[in-house]
């Protein structure tokens, strides 16, 4: 093989594994955290009158 062939491969290679990292992070959210199993609710956020009222300093 001469050297662009190879180059052209690794280039291919390379684009490929951008494109599946890419798309699992856009299916899960993130690599690190699998995705939610469907009976898990994303919590809830807090009310606001739970929320302690912040003073301006």
């Amino acid at each position: 093989m001469s050297r662009k062939q190879l180059t052209l491969i690794l280039a291919l290679q390379l684009l490929a594994v951008v494109s599946v990292g890419a798309y699992l992070m856009n299916k899960t959210g993130s690599l690190a955290s699998p995705p939610p199993e469907p009976g898990d609710l994303p919590a809830a956020p807090a009310s606001p009158s739970v929320i302690p009222p912040t003073q301006d300093v």
